[in-house]
């Protein structure tokens, strides 16, 4: 279980600090290509949210559990649509340009992010991970949701660092689970699908 941790760990922290620096680039830089770059992060973040859970047991509780494969699955469907969409040279790869497929990446994408806002507070309740993190994973996904939204029509040079605490939240969580593997089967119990760590 320490191993699949420790895995998880590094895809996270590779992941959130890729996804960072991705962000700001679409935003300083929008006629630069950088959104090839999730081609990287979304598997690495969305696998390694799988892993950290995995090596969680049965401690991190149902909702963990489901946000795990809800954001594994996201993260695989992301990855399946962008691949798609090069081979048939639908991919917009810079901001504003037409997507066609732009409902089913957005479809993948919310999946990938939900999802893991219940991995990350799922593991926060059990004491395995930044509390900092997780909140800046579900604020991240509020405002990439919310502020992205409203920002791409108005000013879409801003709408990619609305998703910059979701990134930021990663990197706090996978450097914190670095070597830590997640408290044991009996070491909490769950309320309502979420584990509570009993002391």
């Amino acid at each position: 279980m320490r191993t699949m941790a420790g895995i998880s760990s590094l895809l996270l922290t590779f992941g959130g600090t890729v996804m960072a620096l991705l962000l700001i680039a679409m935003s300083v830089a929008p006629s630069v290509p950088a959104v090839y770059g999730f081609l990287l992060v979304a598997p690495a973040v969305g696998l390694g949210a799988l892993g950290l859970v995995q090596s969680g047991g049965s401690g991190v509780g149902r909702l963990g559990r489901v946000s795990g494969w809800i954001t594994g699955i996201g993260a695989i469907a992301v990855l399946a649509v962008a691949l798609y969409a090069i081979a048939t040279d639908q991919f917009a790869s810079t901001l504003g340009a037409a997507d066609p497929l732009a409902m089913a990446f957005a479809t993948a994408s919310m999946a990938w992010m939900i999802g893991g806002v219940g991995v990350a507070l799922a593991m926060w309740r059990v004491r395995s991970v930044s509390a900092r993190g997780a909140w800046l994973i579900l604020a991240g996904t509020v405002s990439a949701i919310v502020l992205g939204t409203l920002l791409d029509p108005i000013a879409p040079a801003l709408s990619p660092l609305s998703a910059l605490p979701f990134a930021i939240g990663w990197l706090l969580v996978g450097w914190g689970a670095r070597g830590n593997a997640p408290r044991s089967m009996g070491a909490s119990r769950s309320y309502g699908g979420l584990a509570e760590d009993p002391r």
